[in-house]
């Protein structure tokens, strides 16, 4: 069923060397065999660490050519990566199967798929759902038949040995690669495994700096009651790592963050009672700590830059100080004005806030990255003030705009 026999992989994989040094430059280089066994070195055209592929561009020579499985043998990438033109089982159309491990046994993977060839029996490992139905409700149940069909192509004592940890392996690449990455060293056999120098996730510290903007919105207030910061504006910064890449889920990041914000304003306060008049004026100074955890989705994701949207949760402990309250009291029948000097913003003490973002990223060089935010909350029930017995409630919101490195 294969367009490359198990031999002819292995003269392939000879052919490149296990390597992807460019012998005319000395750097490592993507890749590609043609179907006379050259090996044309250049940059493989991708937006990302992909896993599967229906065809590739490579740029060499000042030329870019594109690819499809039956025009080439396999391509190689600069990290490491192997694929093979090779059809599936029971099938003669080529697709470019990722080669996971390559030894006296091969491991390929295709869109989540795993498959063994020991040179004689090409097999995919296959789990399924069965509907069972027995004494009571039906119910679906997590099978795997690839179990038998591992200790199948593992013989002998060490394939034995590992009976027990092949029945609890996991449908992954990382558990595959183990199984047969400890079979091979039982039997002292050479092996190599293709993904080693690609992390399942690449971690990167981040930093940065935002100017936020606050609004009020009235969750409850009585006609006649007015209320206003004269300066909208706080900073903040922040640090933290975000998780991107991954091997899997390549256009899906998250962040977690720690957060320092810092808002100062006055408030200005009124209500018009009918017979009576209130004003009131304080200073404000805020300050916070957050610890936000977002989840985004790249809807671009170029080899320079990405544009992504996101969600996010946070921790929200602020502390909330009033200064020089002071409220006029103006009795409009008797022409008499009191004076209060007295606290008029009261913290809800609001512990959690969500939001979403609008993201985008320049990447530089693989050690610089900086990204740009604008991102968007709102606290509930977040502010009382209080004119004497006069109470107002208010939500606040937050647009943020923030740029950061990604190191």
């Amino acid at each position: 069923d294969s367009l490359l026999s198990s031999a002819q992989e292995i003269k392939l994989l000879e052919k490149v060397g296990w390597s992807v040094i460019n012998p005319a430059t000395g750097n490592a280089q993507d890749f590609v065999v043609l179907p006379s066994g050259q090996v044309v070195h250049g940059t493989i055209v991708r937006n990302y660490n992909l896993a599967d592929y229906e065809e590739v561009t490579l740029e060499a020579g000042g030329k870019t050519s594109t690819y499809r499985p039956l025009a080439i043998q396999g391509f190689g990438l600069a990290n490491g990566q192997v694929f093979l033109s090779k059809s599936l089982p029971g099938s003669s159309e080529p697709v470019f199967i990722q080669l996971l491990v390559s030894g006296p046994i091969h491991l390929g993977g295709y869109k989540g798929a795993y498959f063994l060839d020991n040179g004689m029996n090409y097999e995919k490992l296959e789990p399924r759902f069965e509907n069972i139905e027995k004494d009571g409700p039906a119910y679906r149940k997590y099978v795997k038949p690839f179990v038998g069909t591992l200790k199948r192509y593992l013989p002998g004592d060490c394939g034995v040995v590992l009976f027990p940890d092949i029945d609890r392996v996991a449908y992954n690449d990382q558990a595959m690669i183990r199984i047969l990455s400890s079979y091979f060293d039982c039997i002292g056999s050479s092996y190599r495994v293709h993904i080693e120098k690609v992390p399942f996730v690449q971690i990167s510290p981040i930093f940065g700096l935002g100017l936020s903007q606050f609004g009020l919105s009235p969750s409850f207030r009585q006609d006649g009651r007015a209320d206003r910061f004269e300066s909208k504006f706080g900073f903040q910064f922040f640090g933290g790592v975000r998780f991107h890449d991954s091997r899997k889920l390549p256009r899906v990041s998250t962040d977690l963050r720690i957060a320092f914000s810092s808002f100062q304003t006055q408030l200005v306060s009124s209500y018009d009672g009918g017979l009576f008049q209130r004003t009131g004026s304080e200073n404000i100074r805020e300050t916070a700590i957050l610890v936000p955890v977002s989840l985004n989705y790249s809807v671009i994701k170029r080899p320079k830059t990405e544009v992504y949207l996101g969600v996010f949760a946070a921790l929200w402990k602020a502390r909330i100080s009033g200064v020089d309250g002071r409220v006029d009291d103006r009795l409009l029948n008797r022409n008499e004005v009191f004076i209060y000097e007295r606290p008029i913003t009261i913290y809800q003490g609001s512990s959690f806030s969500s939001g979403a973002r609008l993201g985008a990223l320049f990447i530089f060089s693989e050690k610089l990255r900086v990204f740009a935010e604008l991102e968007g909350s709102l606290q509930k029930d977040y502010y009382r003030f209080a004119l004497l017995q006069n109470l107002s409630y208010y939500d606040r919101s937050r647009l943020t705009f923030q740029l950061g490195i990604e190191l």
